[in-house]
């Protein structure tokens, strides 16, 4: 295995080449933003049945993962536009700089800030996010970046170095007839998506799960509670929410589905509307909602949820020819708000000890063209990172307004608390 000096020299190396591919195979990754089956078609016809292609797709198959190179990407938590900039890169990159047939995708930008994109097929969020958080705790806790000793561009490579490293060998692939075309359409087709998607990260850094505990109440339940609230005030009614729960304890297990909206949550969200009910009624009416919340999601991590047992009779149902008037109306109804709680899984970083040191968490895309996709984390005791997505094309949602609601949200259930 190299170490961080040689594997430091390699990019450098790579870096300093004038060898990047022109021409729409500069953009040969696009083909893995295709849909499933028409990537399948293309897989085929463009590397399977070619011998050169067939040999360079299997060292990207057979890899670990991998990492992109990009330009510099503004980061910063303190400012929405720079954060919700940096969150959209990380999803959907620009086209030619992601394969996203592959379970990880790190990017490393040119000014050292890091993030991946993770294929959802094979695992869940949490091991994305274990693996960001030890890369997080090396480079800021525990090894010095070399960038802060001197510039990547700087770093000149002896001939020895290039005896003695294993150098990045650039993949060479050849054209084949028809693939111009297709990389170009899902070039142009990735490219429209990603401008249709509408990001918002929030920065919440006026409290966190610190002053929650203190109120006595769980910070999930608490967020969950103020989601509610937010598309209440949004969209003016309460709609069926995801909020995925684990299932661990099982083996080769994953995940349940946690709804959130119950009679309890719909009571609260009801008061905190009515201008005639009291402070003390909607803290207990929280308290409450809260408390259902957490013996749910009990429940849930006991393996007594519901949901993907209906999904595997509706998968049944479709594949031995039956119809059954419940399943197919739960199979058509659309999640309109689905939202996912990042944990902190190896709690290795002191987020409260700098600004610098907190984990922006992880997103994803709405799920419903008119819906809302919400994915939150803790940064520590003292920061809420929530990142909120909709389409521009949807007449009804927009990330930047229920984002304000949600701002607000936290700070009138935090103030119910409050003498």
């Amino acid at each position: 295995m190299n170490s961080e000096g040689f594997i430091f020299r390699i990019v450098s190396e790579m870096m300093d080449r004038n060898d990047k591919s022109t021409g729409f195979l500069s953009k040969i990754g696009a083909l893995t933003t295709d849909k499933r089956t028409e990537w399948s078609i293309n897989r085929q016809k463009f590397f399977l049945e070619n011998k050169n292609n067939k040999k360079l797709l299997e060292v990207i198959e057979t890899a670990q993962f991998v990492i992109s190179v990009d330009d510099s990407v503004e980061w910063g938590v303190e400012t929405t536009e720079k954060a919700s900039q940096y969150m959209k890169d990380m999803i959907t990159g620009n086209g030619n700089n992601r394969w996203f047939d592959k379970t990880m995708n790190y990017a490393v930008c040119a000014n050292g800030r890091g993030g991946a994109t993770g294929e959802h097929s094979p695992c869940d969020g949490a091991e994305l996010d274990h693996l960001c958080e030890n890369f997080l705790n090396i480079d800021k806790q525990i090894l010095k970046s070399p960038s802060q000793q001197q510039q990547l561009e700087n770093v000149k490579i002896s001939e020895n170095d290039k005896k003695e490293l294993k150098l990045a060998e650039k993949l060479e692939f050849e054209e084949v007839n028809g693939m111009k075309e297709e990389v170009e359409r899902c070039y142009d087709s990735h490219m429209k998506a990603t401008d249709d998607l509408h990001m918002h990260s929030m920065i919440f850094l006026d409290f966190g799960k610190g002053r929650l505990k203190k109120c006595g109440i769980s910070p999930d339940g608490f967020v969950q509670m103020a989601i509610q609230l937010a598309y209440y005030k949004d969209q003016g009614k309460f709609t069926q929410t995801y909020e995925p729960g684990s299932v661990r304890f099982y083996a080769n297990s994953r995940t349940e589905t946690l709804r959130p909206v119950t009679e309890a949550s719909c009571d609260f969200v009801k008061s905190v509307m009515d201008e005639q009910s009291t402070k003390e009624t909607r803290r207990k009416l929280l308290q409450n909602a809260c408390e259902v919340h957490v013996n749910n999601c009990k429940e849930i991590m006991l393996g007594n949820g519901v949901d993907r047992h209906i999904f595997i009779l509706c998968v049944l149902a479709k594949g031995l020819g039956y119809s059954s008037p419940f399943l197919d109306f739960y199979a058509s109804q659309k999640w309109l708000l689905s939202t996912s709680n990042i944990p902190n899984m190896t709690n290795s970083i002191d987020e409260d000890s700098s600004v610098d040191k907190i984990m922006l968490g992880g997103s994803f895309g709405a799920v419903a063209q008119d819906g809302y996709g919400i994915c939150y984390r803790f940064g520590g005791n003292q920061a809420i990172l929530v990142h909120i997505t909709s389409y521009h094309s949807s007449e009804i949602t927009d990330s930047d307004r229920i984002g304000t609601h949600l701002r607000e949200a936290f700070h009138i259930l935090a103030d119910l608390f409050e003498d």
